[in-house]
């Protein structure tokens, strides 16, 4: 009987992270990551300027741009370019995290809302989906 050993190469994983560049200085700053600097643990993607562009919407895996993402799916954030700040946006109106992967959020005109896409059937009342 032959044996056939078979290689197995593992490859390190890599994320793509989320950068501005402002065209008049020249500076570049990473945007995935949380309020104190750490890099986003996992990938995030999809971002999209306020029309004032104070603020960037942007899709993520990661846990830890946030105190308490132990939801293990892809979440909405929204990043204060003054203040650094990162909030989640696909919650409850309680502040519930969603139990599904929410996706494609982009800022309204005004900037005052965010519309995006979403597996969670907790988000709203009486969601059946």
């Amino acid at each position: 009987m032959n044996k056939i050993t078979i290689y197995i190469k593992f490859a390190k994983f890599t994320y793509f992270f989320i950068f501005y560049k402002n065209l008049t200085t020249g500076a570049i700053e990473r945007i995935s990551v949380n309020i104190i600097g750490e890099q986003a643990n996992a990938e995030s993607y999809k971002p999209y300027f306020s029309a004032d562009g104070s603020r960037v919407v942007f899709v993520s895996s990661a846990s830890n741009l946030i105190v308490g993402d132990t939801n293990n799916v892809a979440d909405i954030f929204v990043k204060d370019l003054q203040t650094k700040e990162v909030i989640r946006v696909n919650t409850t109106k309680l502040g519930v995290q969603a139990n599904g992967s929410s996706d494609d959020a982009v800022f309204s005109q005004d900037g005052t809302k965010i519309l995006f896409t979403s597996e969670a059937s907790n988000l709203v009342d009486n969601d059946t989906n």
